[in-house]
């Protein structure tokens, strides 16, 4: 591939998982594409779309519609609030829920007498929220989930039915969810071509027993066909030699389109849904170095609690991408496409207040387990690049190491060039002296 047709930026938009506060994608999306659109009217609006859980359904939607539409975000928006407007009715286009107003007689004005007695007691709109929350689990939502009749067996501590200490298991059914993901048209395939060049759709969900983050990708592979390969990589050892093949335990094969399937994985709530089930390929390697490869089955849950904000998948998928499908090659690896980034944060990292009351702290705790650790994670992967120029450079001329810092920290001296300038030439002057005091 010639450097001509290699696009010197991408734009990528991220969905975090959120459940119902999937609904505040929709109205960030509008505002987003509002904003891009009159600022760059002839380019792609996002070249990739990422997502977990409820983030992952509307990734879905969104790139399906694209695809669909000959590649024109036009009516993206719309689209989206069409599908959470869909299921946050009922028939006759009732909202689900305790209704606003005097939907139940006196319920307003009982929650405002206490507000104002007491401003630690919630506000009448809070409580609706509230106890809408609680009819759910009773009622289900029609167009989402419905609670099971029964709930799971759990026999392990026998303490199932215990009024004080009642560790019943109850467990929602999501094909509701499955029927309303038709607004988005699954299978969805798309690809980078020269005249056709579509958006790239990431779903990401975590295999439970393996723990490792999942990617479900719409784009093909060196060899044409989409598949996700995780778990550890396999050395053989053939005449005295370890060889790393590059071989992954588990690959998955989803027959060049992404599927309703790998969606719902992203999306099955652990505890609330059941697993979801999907069938990967399991390569073993026997003590002769035989390939050994087994159908089995893997679980997956919402990958929220491992990476609500999957900015690492987003990061490998894009470089692997352009380093082994489209063969830019490592030596040219600063020609791989910068990425500009939009995340959608719906969980708070910073609140003013303490939470004092039960739902406050289970919801702070949910808070700081699924915000966003984008900072975190830039630092970690300094660090590591770092680390990594230091290794490269007694293989490369001081001038690669000199670029590859330039490429790879850029972004975080952004706003001061000069200060940046000066730290490569002081990390280069250091190399060179333990180089040299080395040998």
């Amino acid at each position: 591939m010639t450097n001509q047709n290699i696009p010197a930026k991408q734009r990528a938009l991220i969905l975090q998982g959120a459940g119902a506060l999937g609904a505040y994608d929709a109205g960030v999306f509008q505002a987003i594409y509002e904003n891009l659109e009159q600022k760059d009217e002839n380019k792609p609006l996002f070249d990739i779309v990422a997502g977990t859980s409820s983030g992952a359904m509307n990734a879905a939607i969104l790139v399906s519609h694209v695809a669909e539409n000959d590649n024109s975000w036009k009516g993206s928006a719309d689209k989206l609030k069409d599908f959470w407007n869909n299921v946050s009715r009922a028939p006759g286009d009732i909202k689900i829920g305790i209704p606003q107003g005097e939907g139940i007689p006196g319920f307003n004005n009982w929650w405002k007498y206490w507000h104002k007695a007491d401003s630690n007691i919630a506000s009448e709109e809070a409580a609706r929220r509230y106890y809408s929350s609680k009819e759910f689990l009773y009622t289900g939502v029609l167009r989402v989930f419905f609670p099971l009749l029964l709930p799971k067996t759990d026999n392990r501590f026998f303490d199932n039915f215990i009024i004080l200490i009642n560790n019943t298991w109850y467990v929602f059914s999501n094909q509701p969810l499955k029927e309303s993901l038709k607004f988005s048209k699954f299978p969805i395939s798309t690809s980078f071509e020269k005249d056709r060049k579509q958006p790239r759709l990431l779903l990401v969900s975590v295999d439970v027993l393996e723990g490792a983050a999942v990617t479900f990708d719409s784009y093909p592979k060196i060899d044409g066909s989409r598949k996700s390969e995780y778990g550890k990589s396999e050395y053989l050892k053939l005449d005295g030699d370890d060889i790393n093949n590059n071989r992954t335990e588990y690959t998955i094969y989803y027959n060049e389109v992404v599927n309703l399937e790998h969606a719902i994985a992203s999306g099955s709530v652990p505890i609330n849904y059941d697993y979801a089930k999907i069938e990967a390929d399991r390569l073993t390697i026997e003590n002769r170095g035989n390939k050994k490869v087994e159908k089995v089955d893997r679980y997956f849950w919402d990958v929220g609690i491992a990476s609500n904000t999957p900015l690492r998948e987003l990061i490998q998928a894009h470089k692997d991408y352009w380093l082994d499908v489209m063969g830019i090659g490592k030596e040219d690896s600063q020609s791989i496409p910068d990425l500009e980034v939009f995340i959608v944060d719906v969980w708070p990292t910073k609140r003013k207040d303490i939470p004092l009351d039960h739902d406050g702290a289970i919801n702070r705790n949910l808070d700081l387990l699924m915000c966003d650790k984008t900072d975190y994670d830039e630092k970690v992967a300094n660090i590591v690049i770092i680390f990594a120029c230091i290794i490269l450079f007694f293989r490369y001329s001081q001038h690669n190491i000199y670029n590859l810092l330039r490429f790879s920290c850029n972004n975080a001296f952004k706003n001061s060039p000069e200060t940046f300038e000066f730290i490569c030439k002081v990390f280069v002057l250091i190399i060179c002296i333990i180089k040299r005091t080395t040998y």
